[in-house]
């Protein structure tokens, strides 16, 4: 997107394709309207004159990073167990 936006046909105002989805935008090759206009970077971003190579190169070296992050599972929901702060003991075998 921010390779394209300012390249790429505008889906309403080029092509007269009114509220495109994403689906409809990606099958005619262009861009909706951006939601607030107000906020879009207009100095910085939208024809950065990437090649596809050096697009796919950053889509792949953006995919490597990852702060570890995890969901944990309630496990207080588990209806065998007793838990406490993610520490879980069979109910047989809990005190109190």
């Amino acid at each position: 997107f921010y390779n394209t936006r300012d390249v790429k046909d505008s889906c309403e105002n080029d092509l007269g394709i009114y509220d495109a989805t994403v689906d409809v935008a990606l099958a005619n090759n262009c861009w909706p309207q951006p939601e607030v206009a107000e906020n879009v970077n207009v100095d910085e971003l939208g024809d950065l004159g990437l090649t596809t190579a050096e697009e796919l190169a950053l889509v792949a070296f953006m995919m490597t990073m990852s702060d570890g992050y995890q969901r944990r599972k309630r496990l207080d929901l588990l209806p065998e167990r007793r838990c406490q702060d993610y520490v879980c003991t069979p109910l047989n075998d809990a005190v109190g």
